[in-house]
């Protein structure tokens, strides 16, 4: 009961399925919500094939064998939910021992939406600073406190006869 009480006050999702019979063993609310499927549906649905893409499945496929050779393993999937829209998680998965030899795989996903937008954000506000540092006349350049070129625009290469590399 406390075991399950923790489980179900995450907000990653926990799931663990068996990968030959592809039954789903235990999941916590986290898991439902996310998914939109009720406890009786999640039992009743062929895991992992139920909640990824084809292509997400073939990276699933590729993960399960790596898990079955010992490795553990991080993923991102996105999961698609029982209304058909996705939802990006990153998977930190392994291998437990079942009952009488079985191999089980439990997986914690948490949810990256979040994080892939700021990093889109990020992304794009580097690109817009690096096309106005380049379209410069004068020499630009960034410092670390230890005076280490931390970011130069063209014209800096340029003038000093250097390179990004160098």
């Amino acid at each position: 009961e406390f075991t399950e009480k923790a489980l179900n006050a995450q907000r990653d999702t926990f799931f663990v399925f068996n990968p030959l019979t592809k039954k789903a063993i235990h999941w916590n609310s986290a898991f439902n919500e996310a998914s939109g499927y009720s406890d009786d549906e999640i039992a009743n649905l062929p895991a992992p094939e139920s909640y990824y893409s084809s292509e997400d499945l073939v990276k699933a496929t590729h993960v399960i064998e790596q898990m079955l050779n010992g490795e553990h393993i991080s993923v991102v999937l996105d999961l698609i939910n029982k209304d058909g829209s996705s939802i990006p998680f990153e998977y930190q998965a392994n291998l437990i021992p079942g009952k009488e030899g079985e191999q089980h795989i439990v997986s914690v996903g948490r949810d990256i939406t979040e994080r892939l937008q700021a990093e889109s954000v990020l992304k794009k506000t580097t690109l817009e600073w690096t096309a106005a540092m380049d379209a410069s006349d004068d020499a630009l350049y960034m410092l670390d406190l230890n005076r280490n070129l931390l970011r130069a625009n063209k014209t800096f290469y340029l003038m000093t006869g250097t390179t990004p590399e160098t």
